[in-house]
């Protein structure tokens, strides 16, 4: 008798009845991670961290198009060229730095302006009229508020 041939009907049939829950299965575990998430916030665990992911999303466009320019300047060869010189966990620790450095960059900038520098040009195409950029200025048409 050939085993080889049961043994790959088998591996076949146990693949087609992973493949019947594994979207379940994933669908579970992004729950899990988000009831997490939940969790540490509404604890207040790592609030530090929390006031730099909102302050960097607050600047979502600046720190996007920055984090492109940079990963350009890292990688590509007519800057320094790093393409495939690095393992993941060494790309893992990078992204790390780079998340970190704009995180604190967005706390600092958004201690001064309203806005980070892109959202106000995107701001002010938007409405047409130069807004203003720095706290304590008064947006167009609003009254000035305490910040």
């Amino acid at each position: 008798m050939n085993w080889a041939c049961c043994r790959r009907a088998n591996t076949g049939r146990a693949s087609a009845a992973a493949g019947r829950t594994y979207q379940a299965s994933r669908l579970a575990m992004v729950f899990g991670h988000l009831g997490l998430v939940m969790c540490v916030v509404r604890l207040g665990v790592l609030r530090r961290l929390q006031r730099g992911f909102a302050a960097a999303g607050q600047m979502a466009l600046t720190n996007y198009i920055a984090q492109t320019l940079i990963c350009i300047a890292l990688f590509y060869d007519f800057g320094f060229g790093l393409y495939r010189r690095f393992e993941r966990y060494q790309l893992y620790l990078i992204v790390l730095a780079i998340a970190a450095v704009q995180m604190a960059w967005s706390l600092v900038w958004l201690r001064h302006f309203r806005f980070g520098p892109l959202e106000w040009v995107w701001r002010s195409l938007t409405y047409l009229q130069r807004q203003p950029m720095a706290r304590g200025q008064a947006l167009a048409g609003a009254p000035l508020q305490a910040t």
